[in-house]
């Protein structure tokens, strides 16, 4: 079941970090996007961060190129919320048995408490086939399941 293959955390972003770190404190970049989101108009301390860990199980996996993860907020009527935010192509590494690791965080431009009743997360895995971008797995994680974490 693609729901339960994708590893996933919201957190706040830290203020004390001065938002270039993850609740953890962990170094990175301010965004693994790999496409650029318009300026938020909140504060980075309080925009949602998605951390894609891995996903497992993924039949064939060690087979796919160019993978990718792709993360859209999803309003109750279906509408995405803000410009889907993805993983640089590439930057997954495939274990033999089919895990795909990211450990990546991405940085989305909507606040956590301003987030729409019913929003949902829409979890994407694609890669190239051929010349075209194709999804391999998918999952869709209702808002009562999206926690912030702090740690």
């Amino acid at each position: 079941d693609a729901g339960e293959a994708a590893d996933w955390l919201v957190t706040k972003r830290s203020q004390s970090q001065g938002g270039k770190a993850d609740a953890t404190g962990d170094a990175g970049p301010s965004s693994a996007s790999g496409e650029s989101a318009p300026e938020p108009e909140e504060p980075e301390s309080s925009r949602i961060r998605i951390f894609v860990e891995s996903c497992g199980g993924i039949k064939d996996g060690a087979k796919l190129h160019n993978l990718q993860f792709a993360v859209t907020l999803i309003t109750a009527a279906g509408k995405p919320l803000e410009p889907q935010q993805t993983t640089p192509i590439g930057s997954a590494t495939v274990r033999p048995d089919g895990t795909v690791l990211f450990g990546a965080n991405i940085d989305m431009r909507t606040t956590y408490d301003r987030l729409p009743k019913g929003t949902s997360v829409l979890l994407e895995l694609r890669h190239y086939k051929d010349v075209k971008l194709s999804v391999k797995c998918w999952a869709f994680v209702p808002q009562e399941l999206i926690k912030v974490g702090e740690g």
